[in-house]
């Protein structure tokens, strides 16, 4: 027995903090390298903020542009780097202006459109989405008193556990029209009912985990996933304000 080894953990994998610095190192020198072959490639530059970021939108945005725009979102820093962060390091001329905005949720879109057909086609490209915690509500939402119909019986629980004044109340039954046999034993079981009107968010205020969820179960979408565009650059060193510069 004294012979016999217990297995190792996972945890007690030995990881080279100097592999692990290399590999870092040497992926931000590579994308320090691409976004500089994009800026030699592209007519011009946009800094753009996000709002409501979500993924699969993301990937629909760079879907669109695929045949001539390039995005980079994230690691701003590094980005920063391959732009210059002051004039004595800038890659191009005038690429420390879009620098020194580029923070929080934001990134580069570098494109060989016009930088007011890239202002449009993202405009088109805005879509309603279901507000999360610690959003702001963009208007009073209240849900009246009264019957809801579209819940089924068993989401009653969860409705009230969210902090809603609901019931559950046996329905009206018509034996002779009995088309969906779901819905016929659904309404035998019970309707939810909204005992009283209910406030779920007020504008400006700031949403809780309950508020979005109840938002999302009534399909009130309250944010907006869109691309803001701050800054635009163009290949020979000018740069325009697109829009007012609030920090994301």
């Amino acid at each position: 027995l004294s012979n016999l080894k217990m297995p190792r953990s996972k945890r007690d994998k030995e990881v080279s903090l100097t592999v692990v610095k290399k590999k870092g190192r040497e992926g931000k020198e590579k994308l320090v390298e691409e976004v500089r072959r994009c800026i030699d490639a592209y007519k011009s530059i946009l800094v753009f903020s996000v709002e409501s970021f979500r993924t699969a939108q993301m990937n629909q945005v760079r879907h669109v542009f695929k045949e001539n725009s390039r995005f980079f979102f994230g690691r701003n820093k590094v980005l920063a780097i391959a732009l210059g962060r002051i004039p004595s390091e800038e890659y191009r001329e005038n690429l420390c202006k879009l620098s020194s905005v580029l923070v929080g949720q934001r990134g580069l879109m570098f494109s060989n459109l016009s930088v007011d057909d890239v202002i449009r086609n993202l405009k088109k490209l805005e879509q309603p989405e279901f507000a999360r915690s610690g959003n702001k509500a963009t208007e009073t939402i209240t849900i009246p008193a009264g019957p809801l119909e579209q819940f089924q019986f068993t989401i009653e629980p969860l409705l009230r556990k969210l902090g809603l004044p609901v019931t559950l109340e046996k329905g009206n039954i018509f034996p002779f029209v009995v088309i969906d046999v779901f819905f016929y034993y659904s309404t035998l079981l019970g309707v939810v009912i909204m005992e009283k009107d209910f406030v779920v968010c007020k504008k400006d205020c700031v949403l809780t985990p309950e508020q979005a969820k109840i938002l999302e179960h009534f399909g009130i979408k309250l944010a907006k996933f869109k691309l803001n565009p701050i800054l635009a650059w163009y290949d020979d060193g000018t740069v325009r304000k697109l829009s007012k510069q609030k920090k994301s």
